[in-house]
């Protein structure tokens, strides 16, 4: 009559998506499988990228960020990608983004208005970036980005070497696949502080 602690499987289950995760953000590390190279947002070589001023640079303001996040728009929007977006964003933005766009009205905050920015549906914290202030921009739509799913996630029993132990794995299939179309263009744009 004891329920059975499942406490492990979801941590086994978390850990899996998270490296899935970081798989399609491309802050894994190289991977590389059967000869081929399996590339994220930030590491894929066609992607399209942007220079963008970190928060904490001198003369920084909630509009310098909107005008390098209109600039990234209008990157994709020449690769001929006109959306819909989403802005992916580094923890690190949070406590930028939240704050108020403009010090005289008090009434939006920065996230808020760069959700107002045409075609950018949405404006979404993603810990996989890492702790830097980098953001992706991708349209999404399936011929710029997809996962390929050879398995879901799922939990198995695995073979034990005899004995009363029961041992299980929590495993999944999932494969980010960054696209571009004939001509090499894609509407994926990158904006990473410079050194």
């Amino acid at each position: 009559g004891s329920p059975l602690d499942l406490t492990m499987a979801e941590q086994a289950a978390r850990s899996v998506a998270e490296t899935a995760e970081q798989l399609a953000v491309g802050t894994f590390g190289a991977y590389q499988f059967a000869g081929g190279n399996i590339y994220g947002l930030t590491n894929f070589p066609q992607r399209l990228t942007q220079e963008i001023t970190a928060p904490t640079a001198s003369g920084w303001t909630p509009r310098t960020l909107l005008l390098e996040v209109l600039a990234m728009r209008q990157a994709a929007s020449d690769a001929r990608h006109y959306g819909p977006y989403r802005l992916y964003v580094a923890p690190a933005w949070d406590q930028y983004l939240d704050d108020d766009f403009s010090t005289a009205k008090g009434d939006i905050s920065l996230r808020e208005r760069l959700q107002k920015i045409n075609g950018v549906q949405e404006v979404v914290t993603l810990d996989a970036l890492g702790s830097g202030f980098d953001m992706v921009l991708v349209q999404m739509t399936s011929n710029v980005i997809r996962e390929v799913v050879g398995m879901e996630l799922v939990t198995l029993q695995w073979p034990t070497d005899g004995g009363m132990n029961i041992n299980f794995k929590v495993m999944a299939i999932l494969v980010p696949q960054i696209r571009t179309d004939a001509a090499g263009r894609t509407g994926l744009v990158h904006g990473n502080v410079s050194a």
